[in-house]
Protein backbone atom coordinates (compact mmCIF):
# COMPACT_ATOMS: atom_id res chain seq x y z
CA UNK A 1 0.00 0.00 0.00
CA UNK A 2 1.49 3.60 -1.18
CA UNK A 3 1.25 6.56 0.49
CA UNK A 4 -0.09 9.31 -1.73
CA UNK A 5 2.91 12.08 -0.43
CA UNK A 6 0.65 15.04 -2.28
CA UNK A 7 -2.72 14.61 -0.70
CA UNK A 8 -0.80 14.10 2.94
CA UNK A 9 1.20 17.39 2.53
CA UNK A 10 -2.23 19.26 1.42
CA UNK A 11 -3.89 17.78 4.44
CA UNK A 12 -1.24 18.86 6.47
CA UNK A 13 -1.31 22.12 4.81
CA UNK A 14 -4.86 22.77 5.48
CA UNK A 15 -4.52 22.06 8.95
CA UNK A 16 -1.82 24.67 9.45
CA UNK A 17 -3.65 27.24 7.75
CA UNK A 18 -6.59 26.48 10.14
CA UNK A 19 -4.76 26.47 12.95
CA UNK A 20 -3.19 30.20 11.69
CA UNK A 21 -6.48 31.49 11.08
CA UNK A 22 -7.75 30.68 14.71
CA UNK A 23 -4.86 31.86 16.06
CA UNK A 24 -5.96 35.44 14.16
CA UNK A 25 -9.20 35.60 15.03
CA UNK A 26 -8.08 35.18 18.81
CA UNK A 27 -5.77 37.94 18.53
CA UNK A 28 -8.56 40.17 17.20
CA UNK A 29 -10.62 39.29 19.76
CA UNK A 30 -9.20 38.89 22.96
CA UNK A 31 -5.97 41.90 22.29
CA UNK A 32 -3.53 43.88 24.89
CA UNK A 33 -4.44 47.51 24.44
CA UNK A 34 -1.33 49.18 24.45
CA UNK A 35 -1.74 53.18 24.87
CA UNK A 36 1.24 55.47 25.54
CA UNK A 37 0.14 58.59 26.56
CA UNK A 38 3.53 61.04 26.92
CA UNK A 39 5.74 58.12 27.54
CA UNK A 40 3.71 55.79 29.76
CA UNK A 41 2.19 52.74 28.75
CA UNK A 42 -1.10 51.59 30.00
CA UNK A 43 -2.22 47.47 29.81
CA UNK A 44 -5.70 46.77 29.32
CA UNK A 45 -7.33 44.16 28.38
CA UNK A 46 -10.62 44.17 26.05
CA UNK A 47 -12.45 41.68 23.72
CA UNK A 48 -15.47 42.61 21.57
CA UNK A 49 -18.56 41.19 20.42
CA UNK A 50 -20.51 43.11 17.32
CA UNK A 51 -22.68 44.11 19.94
CA UNK A 52 -20.29 45.12 22.70
CA UNK A 53 -16.67 46.25 24.16
CA UNK A 54 -15.84 44.73 27.25
CA UNK A 55 -12.65 46.57 29.20
CA UNK A 56 -11.15 44.87 31.75
CA UNK A 57 -8.44 46.39 34.51
CA UNK A 58 -6.78 45.10 37.41
CA UNK A 59 -7.59 46.75 40.83
CA UNK A 60 -5.14 46.88 43.55
CA UNK A 61 -6.31 45.64 47.13
CA UNK A 62 -6.21 48.55 48.76
CA UNK A 63 -8.70 50.23 45.98
CA UNK A 64 -12.39 49.95 45.83
CA UNK A 65 -15.11 51.06 44.21
CA UNK A 66 -14.94 54.72 45.44
CA UNK A 67 -11.91 54.94 44.17
CA UNK A 68 -13.42 54.50 40.27
CA UNK A 69 -13.72 57.24 38.05
CA UNK A 70 -15.47 56.01 34.68
CA UNK A 71 -17.06 58.25 32.58
CA UNK A 72 -18.84 57.23 29.25
CA UNK A 73 -20.40 59.37 27.17
CA UNK A 74 -21.47 58.72 23.24
CA UNK A 75 -17.96 59.46 21.43
CA UNK A 76 -15.76 59.81 25.04
CA UNK A 77 -14.55 57.89 27.72
CA UNK A 78 -12.41 58.36 30.67
CA UNK A 79 -11.13 55.86 33.08
CA UNK A 80 -8.78 56.56 36.04
CA UNK A 81 -8.67 54.49 39.42
CA UNK A 82 -7.87 57.33 42.20
CA UNK A 83 -4.40 57.29 43.22
CA UNK A 84 -2.37 55.69 40.62
CA UNK A 85 -0.42 56.44 37.72
CA UNK A 86 -1.08 57.55 34.96
CA UNK A 87 -3.63 59.70 36.02
CA UNK A 88 -6.28 59.21 34.08
CA UNK A 89 -5.61 55.06 32.58
CA UNK A 90 -7.51 55.76 29.36
CA UNK A 91 -9.72 58.89 28.16
CA UNK A 92 -10.36 60.37 25.06
CA UNK A 93 -12.51 59.92 22.02
CA UNK A 94 -14.16 56.29 21.58
CA UNK A 95 -13.59 54.72 18.10
CA UNK A 96 -17.33 54.60 17.39
CA UNK A 97 -20.11 55.90 19.45
CA UNK A 98 -21.67 53.40 22.04
CA UNK A 99 -25.01 53.47 23.68
CA UNK A 100 -23.78 55.49 27.07
CA UNK A 101 -26.95 55.42 28.92
CA UNK A 102 -26.75 51.24 28.30
CA UNK A 103 -23.39 50.92 29.18
CA UNK A 104 -21.86 50.58 32.51
CA UNK A 105 -18.87 49.09 34.97
CA UNK A 106 -19.27 46.58 37.93
CA UNK A 107 -16.15 44.88 39.79
CA UNK A 108 -15.55 41.24 39.14
CA UNK A 109 -15.57 38.55 40.62
CA UNK A 110 -18.39 40.09 42.88
CA UNK A 111 -17.80 39.76 46.67
CA UNK A 112 -14.01 38.44 46.18
CA UNK A 113 -12.23 37.24 49.32
CA UNK A 114 -9.46 39.44 50.67
CA UNK A 115 -6.33 38.78 48.69
CA UNK A 116 -8.20 37.23 45.35
CA UNK A 117 -7.14 39.00 42.12
CA UNK A 118 -9.99 42.07 41.39
CA UNK A 119 -11.02 43.62 38.33
CA UNK A 120 -12.97 46.30 37.25
CA UNK A 121 -15.12 45.33 34.19
CA UNK A 122 -16.42 48.44 31.80
CA UNK A 123 -18.58 47.29 29.08
CA UNK A 124 -20.02 49.51 26.30
CA UNK A 125 -22.78 48.91 24.47
CA UNK A 126 -21.71 50.08 21.04
CA UNK A 127 -24.67 52.08 18.55
CA UNK A 128 -24.57 49.95 15.70
CA UNK A 129 -23.05 46.72 15.45
CA UNK A 130 -19.33 46.59 14.17
CA UNK A 131 -16.11 45.20 14.64
CA UNK A 132 -13.17 48.05 16.38
CA UNK A 133 -9.69 48.21 15.75
CA UNK A 134 -9.26 49.83 18.89
CA UNK A 135 -11.25 50.98 22.14
CA UNK A 136 -10.21 54.85 21.34
CA UNK A 137 -9.52 56.25 18.06
CA UNK A 138 -6.23 57.15 16.70
CA UNK A 139 -5.09 60.76 18.21
CA UNK A 140 -5.04 63.47 16.19
CA UNK A 141 -1.25 65.44 16.18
Amino acid sequence: MALDVTNTHLALGSLVLVLVILVVLNVVMCRKLIRTRKGREVFVDWTQTLDEVEITVPLPDDKSSKDVECRVLPTSFFFAIKGLKPYPMLHGKLFKPVQSDQSNWQLWPVGAEPGKPRFVKVNLIKQKSSHWKDVLAPEED
